[in-house]
């Protein structure tokens, strides 16, 4: 069997691939929150007809 032959890289790149793992964990919840926050995936009429459905009739028939 072959072997890989080890490959020295140096501490700049090591640093920045460390990086470019971690970035994806920091930045994709604040993308997250702000879609959420700015009402992301929902047409205008979905919202109203959400609003409309929380009406809950609390009186009960004789």
């Amino acid at each position: 069997m072959k072997r890989m032959k080890q490959v020295q890289q140096s501490q700049t790149f090591l640093r920045k691939r460390k990086m470019m793992l971690v970035l994806p964990m920091l930045v994709i919840p604040f993308l997250t929150m702000a879609f959420w926050a700015l009402g992301g995936g929902q047409s205008k009429q979905n919202v109203a007809d959400s609003k409309q459905r929380l009406n809950l009739n609390l009186l009960m028939q004789d």
